[in-house]
């Protein structure tokens, strides 16, 4: 599993307490994961990759922008420590069910008349519709 699939939305999702018990656990992970000093988890003394991105995310949890920070350091990191692109690969893949499914839709209509279309579901985009202008209706039709 390609550890670039984790998404801002989750990081953040996570960092702000959604997920439960599970969420804290990932955190708890993750934490570990970061702080952890691999072979090539610093360059040149430096304080190792994606630490400071995981704690301004951690003091801002629902911040998109410091979770899209802490994502890109994640994958800088994983791309040059194989140990901990391992490591992130399977903390992603244990926690992407729970944090998915943390958003499960539940729509229902009931009652009334619709007079156009209705699109129920989860995670739309690019979605149009193109309708013509109302026509009048009368009692013989």
């Amino acid at each position: 599993m390609d550890p670039i699939s984790i998404t801002v939305a989750a990081l953040a999702a996570i960092a702000g307490g959604a997920a439960g018990e599970v969420g804290s656990q990932a955190v708890t992970k993750l934490k570990e994961m970061v702080f952890h000093r691999g072979r090539s988890s610093s360059i040149e003394g430096r304080t190792p990759l994606a630490e400071p991105e995981l704690i301004r995310l951690l003091e801002d949890p629902g911040s998109n922008e410091r979770a899209r920070e802490l994502r890109e350091a994640l994958l800088l990191r994983a791309s040059q420590d194989e140990e901990f692109s391992h490591g992130l690969a399977a903390w992603w893949d244990q926690l992407r069910p729970t944090v998915e499914a943390s958003g499960d839709t539940h729509n229902s209509i009931s009652g009334g008349t619709l007079n156009g279309p209705v699109l129920q579901g989860r995670d739309f985009s690019g979605v149009n519709f193109h309708m013509g202008a109302p026509t009048s209706r009368t009692e013989d039709e």
